[in-house]
C-alpha cells in the first residue's frame, strides 16, 4: 500500500511538469523499462535506444500536460514503452519496404541525434551497466523462443511482478484472460527447459 502512494504522488508530481519528480522517475524505472523493451525487441542497442525514447516521450508528454493523473501509474507507463516498441516495428517494416536511400539514412541518423542531444542535456545516462542486468540463464534464454503474447506476460509478472489487473489494462484484457495466458506461458517455457535438458543428456 506505502509503494502504491509513494507512486500516486510520483506520478502527481511528474503530471505537473516536476523536473526533480521526472529525475527521481528515471532513476526508479531506467533499468525496469529497459528489461521490458529489451524482451520486445530481443536487441540490446535497439532497446537501449527506445529506453531513451520512452524517458523523452514520457518527459515530453509531461511538459505539454498531457498525463493524466487518474491513470493508473504502471498501466500507463507500460502502455507508453509497448506503443513506442510497436511504433518501432511499424517503421522497420516500412522501411524494409523500400530502398534505403541516402536521404533514408540522414533521416534515421537525424532521429538518433535528437534523442542522444535530449539525453546530452538532461544529463540522462542510459541505465547503469545495462550489460550486467541481465545474467542470462537457461531459463531467460528461453523466453525468446517464446511467442510474443507469452514473453510479455511472464515479463510482467514475473520478472516486474505487475498485478493481473495492471498487467490486464497494459494488453487491453481481463483478468481472467491474463491469468490463463501466464498459465499457458509458464507451461510452454518449462516445456522448453525440459525439452533443452532432455537433449543436453542426450547429447
Amino acid at each position: 500500500m506505502l509503494e502504491k502512494i509513494k507512486e500516486k504522488l510520483l506520478f502527481t508530481r511528474l503530471a505537473r511538469k516536476n523536473k526533480a519528480a521526472f529525475d527521481e522517475f528515471y532513476v526508479l524505472y531506467a533499468d525496469r523499462m529497459y528489461q521490458y523493451i529489451y524482451y520486445k525487441v530481443n536487441s540490446k542497442e535497439d532497446a537501449e535506444d527506445l529506453t531513451s525514447a520512452f524517458f523523452l516521450k514520457i518527459w515530453g508528454l509531461a511538459r505539454e500536460g498531457k498525463i493524466d493523473e487518474a491513470k493508473t501509474f504502471k498501466p500507463f507507463l507500460y502502455t507508453v514503452a509497448r506503443n513506442i516498441v510497436i511504433d518501432h516495428y511499424r517503421k522497420r517494416n516500412q522501411r524494409e519496404t523500400i530502398s534505403l536511400d541516402l536521404h533514408a539514412g540522414r533521416e534515421m541518423e537525424t532521429e538518433k541525434a535528437t534523442v542522444k542531444d535530449f539525453i546530452a542535456d538532461e544529463k540522462i545516462d542510459l541505465p547503469a551497466g545495462a550489460d550486467k542486468i541481465f545474467e542470462i540463464d537457461r531459463i531467460r534464454e528461453k523466453l525468446f523462443e517464446l511467442k510474443d503474447e507469452y514473453r510479455e506476460v511472464i515479463v510482467l509478472k514475473y520478472l516486474d511482478e505487475l498485478e493481473p489487473k495492471e498487467i490486464a489494462a497494459i494488453l487491453g484484457k481481463s483478468k481472467g484472460s491474463v491469468n490463463v495466458l501466464a498459465h499457458r506461458a509458464v507451461k510452454a517455457l518449462r516445456e522448453l527447459v525440459e525439452k533443452s535438458d532432455q537433449l543436453k543428456i542426450t547429447n
